[in-house]
């Protein structure tokens, strides 16, 4: 029983030991690389499906067309000078619309709120917007009446990167970044 009771207080203290020494997640305390990539990647995806499917309803409620949808990476934090700690997805679009109106905002924030968004109108009167929070999605509308126009984006959460990657993610292209290619410009006459 004393034996017992010794390996168990043996393998309780070598377990100590072991979590004392460090873990996965890198010397910065940051996520761990292949965490902090599959992560970032995951997000790319949904924020991608949401933007597919919410933009054209956007669209479609304020009777206009979804002139451009482009996804790219961006930093969130700055590390230092050159780089950021942490980064996230973001897509962003343009909805073309004549007749845009105070009316034409509340068409918006109906489509994000059965979209399951929570929204909050901008206050703000030299903005007409509207931004909108989705478990880990954050959208935003801004609306430009008298240029007929409204801009919106998408993005997930910031992920912070481990140090040594960081740079690499600073560079990182995306090359599938047209969700819809840009609208045909009119010829010339």
């Amino acid at each position: 029983m004393r034996r017992a009771a010794g390996l168990v207080l043996a393998t309780v203290a070598m377990m100590g030991v072991l979590v004392a020494c460090g873990d996965d997640e890198g010397d910065d305390g940051g996520t761990a690389a292949p965490d902090a990539a599959r992560t970032l990647e995951e997000q790319r995806e949904d924020v991608r499906k949401v933007a597919l499917q919410v933009a054209p309803a956007l669209a479609d409620s304020v009777t206009g067309s979804l002139t451009f949808l482009r996804g790219s990476w961006a930093g969130c934090t700055s590390a230092d000078q050159w780089t950021y700690r942490d980064f996230k997805y973001r897509v962003a679009g343009r909805i073309d619309a004549t007749g845009l109106s105070v009316d034409s905002l509340t068409a918006l924030t109906t489509v994000l709120t059965d979209e399951g968004f929570e929204v909050s109108v901008a206050d703000d009167s030299d903005k007409q917007g509207v931004d909108g929070v989705r478990d880990d999605l954050a959208t935003g509308l801004n609306l430009y009446p008298e240029d007929g126009f409204v801009l919106i984006s998408f993005a997930g959460q910031c992920v912070e990167v481990p140090e040594d990657e960081r740079d690499a993610w600073a560079q990182r292209g995306e090359p599938d970044k047209n969700l819809v290619p840009p609208a045909a410009s009119s010829p010339a006459e």
